[in-house]
């Protein structure tokens, strides 16, 4: 079956066009490595990102968002679990809520504090609106949150999806809006729903595609933690420059 695909639909690398693979690995390689991301809306929340938004990561969120590539939820998923290990040491907060994460580097975990050995770290995707998630036949960024709670669980680490933002159905998409166009429209429409929440405290990571003025991960944090959860980061695959 895979070979007659191949004939009528060939299979090429969503970031370089490569023949025969989805994700080549000169292009997984631009998804190795994790960079601070500033932005005045997320003053309070660490934001990081895998890599700049271009290039190879670019297509390959494109693809997989726009394109019905969805089998790139795969390696999108892998590389944002390859890079918690260094997201841990480089925020304090995940460190302490989750020490388990370093045995993933093949580094010797912490002594533990607070946390509890069998608490999950819980990890929300980024909401999209409705027509969108209609349209792409499904929760983008749902499918690469339950990627990487996949590769901690097997690595022996505690983790979990909670796909519980949701955008009500009038919210604009945020493509072209500014900084407080995009602030007003999460504010007025973004919320947390009341089922597959999170127990009051839980570690939380949010998980999203893309960065651009910061206005969706500050709004995500800050519903969640009006809801009564501890977010302790922002992990995005890309941010633009």
């Amino acid at each position: 079956m895979r070979m007659l695909l191949d004939l009528l639909i060939p299979l090429t690398c969503a970031g370089c066009g490569e023949p025969g693979t989805s994700w080549c690995s000169r292009c997984a390689a631009t998804l190795v490595g994790l960079r601070a991301v500033e932005r005045s809306a997320t003053k309070g929340v660490p934001v990081l990102a895998l890599t700049a938004y271009g290039g190879p990561a670019r297509r390959a969120i494109i693809a997989y968002k726009e394109r019905n590539r969805r089998a790139l939820a795969e390696p999108l998923g892998r590389a944002m679990a390859a890079a918690l290990p260094d997201l841990a040491e480089r925020v304090p907060a995940v460190r302490a809520a989750c020490p388990a994460l370093v045995t993933l580097s093949g580094k010797s975990p912490p002594p533990l504090g607070v946390a509890h050995v069998g608490d999950p770290l819980w990890f929300v995707p980024a909401p999209s609106r409705r027509a969108a998630v209609r349209r792409r036949g499904g929760h983008h960024m749902a499918g690469v949150a339950e990627v990487v709670a996949r590769v901690l669980v097997l690595g022996g680490v505690p983790a979990r999806v909670a796909p519980v933002l949701s955008l009500a159905g009038r919210a604009r998409d945020s493509v072209g809006l500014d900084v407080a166009g995009r602030r007003e429209n999460l504010a007025r429409h973004l919320c947390v729903s009341g089922r597959g929440v999170p127990p009051p405290g839980a570690p939380v990571l949010v998980l999203d595609d893309v960065v651009t003025t910061g206005s969706t991960a500050a709004a995500c944090a800050g519903a969640l933690r009006s809801a009564g959860l501890s977010v302790l980061a922002v992990l995005a695959c890309a941010a633009t420059v």
